[in-house]
């Protein structure tokens, strides 16, 4: 994961925790799991050919999302169902929770062959 530093900011719900990265890239609002703690979601960067904002998008990309977390950069996925369906990658604070979750992700999806 590249270099980041957690910081509370003042947003339109308030004050809350968000992932601030060095390189300057777009900062991530961190949300909590009940069970697993502090995450935030992770933007595709593999995916350099859509201008919309799908572009930070896994949804419709699993090979992304897999290569995302093969990389290093993601930990998990999580499906969400808001107007259909959609794919996001999971990056978890917690370094032991996030590389157990990373750890059982690859383990899922290691015989996988991609089209």
């Amino acid at each position: 994961m590249k270099e980041f530093r957690v910081a509370k900011c003042l947003g339109n719900d308030g004050v809350q925790e968000y992932a601030i990265f060095a390189d300057g890239s777009r900062k991530k609002r961190i949300y909590i799991d009940e069970q697993y703690g502090k995450y935030f979601e992770v933007d595709n960067e593999f995916n350099t050919d859509c201008k919309t904002c799908l572009k930070y998008s896994f949804s419709g990309r699993i090979k992304d999302a897999i290569d995302t977390i093969k990389s290093g950069n993601g930990d998990c996925i999580k499906q969400i169902n808001f107007f259909g369906k959609h794919d996001k990658v999971l990056y978890f604070i917690d370094r032991k929770v996030g590389e157990e979750l990373r750890q059982k992700s690859l383990e899922g999806w290691k015989d996988t062959k991609f089209a």
